[in-house]
């Protein structure tokens, strides 16, 4: 089976995390997808990954987003958005600083190597450059950025979003709600709505800021 095969296997699975789980377990992950296998036994801090390694986290934000969407691409930016945790220093694990861009520069390659559909590559790069932004981003312009650049994505803005989500939850949470995640598309009507009577960035931050301080 290809790698692309064995994607869509996992995907369309009735328990998508567990199927990615079992394949790690029996050897066969290693053999289609070694980059995402290494992932399992890489460490990450407790404090905010109380589920264990960066491969049990990829499996269970993979089967959050499951909850949520079936499309292909969504899924495979949910499985691949911590890909960059696997080539950190391991001197300075169970932090991985940088590991978004280092997962964004690996997934080209990886889409090359593999023959992934382009759409999953794009989504995927995305979400794995701008998931930790999702989380942090506080100021009303870098919200509005991300999701503008989810809209000009195959990802989409509620794809993004679904991620976003998944992967807040996989860690062992029961659907804890999520701010980004909760209200991007109302976000990304409002920046529609905005540019409709302005082009400048800061009038469409500030339609936005307005929004979400209600």
């Amino acid at each position: 089976m290809n790698t692309v095969d064995f994607l869509k296997h996992v995907f369309s699975s009735d328990a998508p995390g567990a199927a990615l789980i079992e394949a790690h377990q029996s050897g066969e992950l290693a053999k289609v997808f070694p980059e995402l296998d290494r992932l399992f036994g890489v460490k990450q801090p407790e404090q905010y990954h109380p589920e264990g390694c960066a491969g049990i986290h990829s499996a269970l934000v993979l089967g959050k987003a499951a909850e949520r969407t079936g499309e292909p691409r969504v899924l495979c930016a949910a499985l691949l958005h911590d890909i960059g945790k696997g080539v950190t220093d391991p001197s300075l694990w169970p932090r991985h600083i940088g590991h978004e861009s280092e997962g964004a520069k690996m997934i080209p390659a990886l889409g090359e190597k593999y023959g992934l559909p382009q759409d999953w590559v794009a989504a995927a790069r995305f979400a794995a450059r701008y998931h930790m932004a999702a989380h942090t981003a506080k100021k009303a312009g870098k919200i509005a950025e991300i999701i503008l650049g989810a809209a000009k994505n195959p990802i989409g803005v509620d794809g993004f979003a679904t991620v976003v989500w998944a992967d807040h939850n996989g860690r062992g949470r029961d659907n804890v709600p999520n701010a980004f995640a909760d209200s991007a598309m109302d976000i990304y009507r409002t920046i529609v709505e905005a540019s409709k009577h302005t082009h400048e960035p800061s009038k469409i931050a500030l339609a936005v800021a307005k929004m979400i301080n209600g």
